[in-house]
């Protein structure tokens, strides 16, 4: 259960951290002056940290369930990388409903979801050997 714990909060945390930054360097954000830029980067960690828990929550949940099943790990990733989809659109939608997937929200969401996949296929997890991933193995 650490492993699961450790490997969850680190996906979560480049998610929570790397987004908002992600968001402010590549000009999804309107740039009208660097202060705009500190403080929206500020206000989208600290709203992405409070509003992603139940996410986060879940996340720990499936991975501690997944990484027992006897899968293929490409496959146990793949899983966790649609759930981390499916836990980005929640999180966006608790704040959002009936505005989440319009304008500058699709954008966001999109961005955290990419990031959140990315951080699901870097981060090595006991449960998950990357050293036996291979494409051709099946399920």
């Amino acid at each position: 259960m650490y492993e699961a714990f450790k490997y969850s909060v680190r996906v979560w945390l480049t998610g929570v951290l790397l987004s908002p930054a992600i968001i402010a360097v590549f000009g999804i954000i309107p740039r009208n002056n660097f202060d705009n830029i500190v403080f929206i980067f500020f206000f989208g960690t600290i709203f992405g940290l409070v509003l992603s828990i139940p996410s986060f929550l879940l996340l720990l949940s499936l991975t501690a369930i997944i990484v027992k099943r006897d899968f293929k790990p490409w496959y146990k990733k793949i899983i966790l990388s649609f759930t981390g989809i499916a836990l980005t659109l929640l999180a966006f939608y608790l704040y959002q409903q009936n505005r989440m997937l319009h304008g500058e929200n699709l954008q966001f969401a999109i961005v955290y979801a990419l990031v959140i996949i990315a951080g699901i296929w870097y981060y090595k997890f006991h449960g998950i050997a990357e050293d036996q991933i291979s494409w051709n193995q099946p399920v």
